[in-house]
C-alpha cells in the first residue's frame, strides 16, 4: 500500500523520547509508522504500541514495521488508559505524538479532507461514524455554529453556518 507522509524532526523527537532500550513506548498517531520505524530500531528488548485510528495507516505502518516488537492497535488515542490496561502495561518510558491529519489523508481525494481535490466531503480519521458531508447536509444552522466556534475557533461561524444552510436551498 502507498502511504507516502515524510516524518519531521524524525531524529529530534525520537531522541527525545527514548530513554532505554527495553522500555514500553508508545506511538499515539502511527500514520505511516516514520516514527515508529526509527523508535522500534533503538529497541533492543523493548516493546513498542502503535495506536491510530485510521486503518490504511495502519496497514502501512505494519508493513514498514514487520519484524520489530510492535503491537498494533486501531483505536483514537484517547483509549490510551483502557488499552495499556487490556495489554497488561503499567507504565510508559516515552510517548510520541505527531497530531494533525497526515500529508497523505490530505492527498487522498477519497479520504476528503481536502478542497483541491473533486471529491465527497468527508474528513473521517476512522472512516466510522458521520461525514463531514453529513453534517453540512443534515444539520441545523445553530449545530454548524456551535461545531465552528467549538472546534474550529471560528469567529465568523453564524456566517459561514447560515451560508451553509443556504446553499443547500439550491443544491444539495
Amino acid at each position: 500500500m502507498e502511504f507516502s507522509h515524510v516524518s519531521v524532526l524524525l531524529h529530534e523527537t525520537v531522541d527525545g523520547a527514548f530513554t532505554d532500550p527495553k522500555g514500553v513506548y508508545a506511538d499515539l498517531t502511527t500514520g505511516g509508522g516514520g516514527h515508529s520505524l526509527e523508535l522500534a530500531k533503538r529497541l533492543d528488548g523493548g516493546r513498542l504500541i502503535c495506536f491510530d485510528q485510521d486503518r490504511e495507516a495502519l496497514e502501512a505502518a505494519g508493513e514498514r514495521l514487520k519484524g520489530y516488537p510492535v503491537t498494533f492497535v486501531r483505536s483514537n488515542f484517547s483509549e490510551i488508559k483502557s488499552v495499556l490496561a487490556e495489554l497488561g502495561v503499567n507504565a510508559l518510558d516515552g510517548i510520541i505524538a505527531d497530531l494533525g491529519v497526515s500529508s497523505h489523508q490530505l492527498d487522498t481525494a477519497e479520504r476528503g479532507f481536502s478542497f483541491h481535490n473533486d471529491a465527497p466531503l468527508d474528513m473521517r480519521m476512522s472512516g466510522e461514524g458521520l461525514s463531514a458531508r453529513d453534517v453540512v447536509n443534515e444539520y441545523g444552522e445553530e449545530e454548524i455554529a456551535r461545531i465552528l466556534f467549538d472546534y474550529g475557533e471560528e469567529k465568523f461561524g453564524n456566517r459561514i453556518a447560515r451560508g451553509i444552510v443556504n446553499a443547500r436551498l439550491t443544491a444539495p
